[in-house]
């Protein structure tokens, strides 16, 4: 008898620990299949921006933008090999990712002050 009950105790015992340690790892995040590489998604939010830019200044010049804006979306999806969906599902996968989000966007406002810059540059040139 006092065979089983030293048995079952370390049996017990043994859960316990897998338990413990089962539950005070950090768990790692299972990324959708969908979501884009966060420089693809730099590149990506970046030329929206643009795209928008563009759309805001020819509407201000009292021009039809309905036609040209999806033009440019056609292109940047033909671009980045991706449909309206996908750019839906991963804005919504990095909206609950602030952080992540935050990052991107710092890196958005970088690669888009280079673009200006370098504007600036090749203007000056010619």
């Amino acid at each position: 008898m006092k065979r089983k009950a030293w048995h079952l105790l370390k049996l017990i015992a043994a859960f316990g620990i897998i338990a413990f340690y089962s539950c005070s790892g950090e768990k790692k995040e299972v990324i959708p299949d969908y979501v884009l590489p966060k420089d693809t998604m730099v590149m990506i939010v970046a030329d929206y921006h643009l795209i928008e830019a563009e759309l805001t200044h020819t509407r201000g010049r009292g021009r039809d933008v309905n036609k040209l804006r999806d033009h440019y979306y056609a292109a940047l999806f033909d671009r980045y090999n991706i449909d309206q969906k996908t750019l839906e599902q991963n804005f919504d996968y990095y909206k609950d990712r602030l952080e992540e989000l935050q990052g991107i966007y710092q890196d958005v406002v970088t690669r888009l002050s280079y673009m200006e810059s370098e504007e600036k540059e090749q203007q000056k040139k010619e």
